[in-house]
């Protein structure tokens, strides 16, 4: 396992290999003693993975402290492109974002710690995205920033969005909590 720091700290690209044969491809993205001899303590909570339209795009999603988490996240089926907004206040990347293109079978993954809103762009049909979670679904703590406000271009004319991500404020109207 490859743990590669981005320049947005606190998001880091995690390679392993793939390995293939006769019967198919094998694949671990998750090594807890690997990523925490990296990072620091990474204990997963919860695990989701969601099956995405082409156009799809989820987001920008995160939950505030007290149960902010970190996530991995990779691709089982399909492709997406990965967002990341940096919602930490004094960070030198605050309010940029970051992008990513995973794969199926890319051997890649994104490992994102508390502070960042995260979402994505199915660029395949039936693209399976899975999330490692280090704390528990909270509804009460469940935020998000809208996907287009933030100066992100996203490379699709009509995106598919839920009207839940449609309505969360812009970046210009999120107070952040990540100080």
């Amino acid at each position: 396992m490859h743990i590669t720091e981005t320049e947005f700290g606190g998001v880091y690209l995690i390679e392993n290999p793939l390995h293939s044969d006769s019967r198919g491809t094998f694949f671990k993205p998750f090594d807890q003693k690997a990523i925490s001899s990296r990072i620091g303590k990474f204990e997963v909570m919860e695990l989701y993975y969601s099956t995405n339209r082409k156009h799809v795009v989820r987001g920008m999603h995160f939950q505030s402290p007290p149960m902010a988490h970190s996530k991995l996240v990779w691709v089982s089926h399909g492709s997406i492109l990965d967002v990341v907004l940096d919602l930490r206040a004094g960070s030198k990347t605050y309010g940029k974002w970051f992008e990513r293109i995973i794969r199926a079978y890319d051997g890649c993954a994104l490992l994102i710690k508390d502070g960042f809103a995260h979402g994505f762009l199915s660029l395949e049909e039936d693209s399976i995205v899975n999330y490692a979670q280090t704390t528990g679904y909270d509804q009460k703590y469940d935020k998000g920033v809208k996907f287009d406000s933030f100066g992100y271009i996203w490379p699709v004319s009509n995106p598919i969005v839920s009207d839940r991500d449609k309505l969360f404020p812009s970046f210009d109207e999120y107070e952040t909590e990540f100080v």
